[in-house]
């Protein structure tokens, strides 16, 4: 699971097979010219391979060493990317930036004081950095995150697979989610960011026990042979916004150099019909294929969007955004502001009960990866950003969290 969502959360675009590649790969006859052509197409697990190939043979090779440790920052691997930065934090070729990746695996690997010294030492060696800024004061005061550790215990749902599971909203009497759990039989391409199957969207009913059921499909056309990823739900379950990998063969071909085998996130809305299939399947007016929207969040209304993007004229990686809806028309995205975006990724919204949003974030700084922190909104302003502490938050990737409306769980 950590593998795809690292391809989700923090680059959200999404990777797919791409023939003409494939036939240029085929011409290459160095291992290592394959496995660079394989991490510019950001099919990073494969490239690991080759790499480990040509380290075999040249084992002083610095360069091919920091190419694997990227390629396990990219798949989210911290573990497997710290021990290769380790390797080469000392070599002439290691840029600034890369002491501040070592830092951040090292911090999400539960290194605290020494993630620390590495982002210090990048802070060094850089003019200004608000994220090296934002990372050390937050693990200074470390021990704060742990202050409500007893007040909310944490437990696995039954319905979790090795694969992905994630980003659940409320739905009739259960929840909707996301999963990468079955691979569909008649696509062969896989998401080669990780060679992981496709997303779709699920259902899971609640028992008498309070436990979820064997999750299904959503039926009808919401569920295509690419992602579907995050989605949200109003108008008493029977209209949906959701994320789609939505770039279809036609755009593939006739796009080619401005896409760059990089299928953006859209949205898209639809109903639901009398047969509870979902239909009319809508792309939402602000989609762009020079960039992705993804990860909707709606006001009990109907008319409060909220998202994340990587559009231009942000703060950062990507952003979170709100579009209103008014006279039928659904607004301009208008950028959250600095209250909220950082240089880092803020994604994953969550708006409770049209005044608290939640968002998970690598940006403000916390106990390591995205953590979830709070802001009540006023009068369609954010307000303090708070981190809402450990054991919701982790060192690793925390995300995608709903409430109930009791506040309870």
């Amino acid at each position: 699971m950590k593998n795809l969502i690292s391809g989700l959360i923090l680059v959200l675009v999404l990777i797919s097979t791409d023939l003409r590649s494939q036939n240029l790969f085929s011409n290459l006859k160095s291992p290592l010219k394959r496995a660079d052509r394989l991490f510019e197409e950001f099919a990073y697990a494969s490239a690991i391979d080759l790499y480990l190939q040509v380290l075999n043979r040249d084992k002083s090779n610095d360069q091919v060493k920091l190419k694997i440790a990227e390629s396990y920052r990219m798949l989210n691997q911290t573990k497997e990317a710290e021990i290769w930065y380790e390797k080469v934090m000392t070599s002439s070729i290691t840029q600034p930036i890369h002491k501040f990746y070592y830092a951040q695996m090292l911090v999400s690997n539960g290194k605290y004081e020494e993630g620390r010294k590495w982002f210090e030492e990048y802070k060094r060696q850089v003019s200004h950095s608000e994220l090296a800024n934002n990372m050390i004061e937050a693990l200074l005061s470390i021990n704060s995150f742990y202050e409500d550790s007893l007040t909310y215990p944490v437990k696995e749902l039954k319905i979790n697979t090795p694969h992905a599971d994630f980003s659940p909203v409320y739905y009739e009497d259960g929840i909707l989610f996301v999963s990468g759990r079955t691979k569909n039989v008649f696509v062969k391409a896989l998401n080669t960011w990780d060679n992981s199957t496709f997303l779709d969207l699920y259902y899971s009913k609640m028992n008498a026990e309070g436990g979820l059921g064997n999750p299904v499909k959503l039926k009808g056309k919401i569920n295509s042979p690419l992602h579907e990823g995050p989605a949200t739900i109003y108008n008493n379950g029977n209209s949906i916004i959701f994320t789609r990998n939505a770039v279809t063969k036609f755009d593939i071909k006739n796009n080619k150099d401005s896409l760059k085998d990089v299928n953006r996130l859209m949205l898209f809305s639809a109903t639901k019909n009398k047969k509870n299939k979902w239909e009319h399947i809508t792309p939402m007016p602000f989609n762009n294929m020079a960039y992705s929207v993804g990860h909707p969040s709606i006001t009990s209304d109907g008319r409060t969007l909220y998202f994340a993007s990587d559009m231009p004229g942000g703060y950062g990686g990507v952003d979170l955004y709100v579009s209103y809806y008014v006279d039928s028309v659904w607004s301009e995205p208008k950028n959250l502001g600095p209250s909220i975006n950082t240089a880092g990724n803020e994604v994953f919204p969550f708006i409770y009960k049209d005044t608290v949003l939640y968002f998970s974030s690598n940006g403000h700084g916390g106990l390591g990866g995205l953590d979830v922190f709070c802001s009540i909104i006023n009068n369609n302003t954010a307000g303090k950003v708070k981190n809402i502490g450990y054991p919701i938050n982790s060192s690793l990737d925390d995300f995608g969290i709903i409430i109930a409306d009791d506040g309870r769980s």
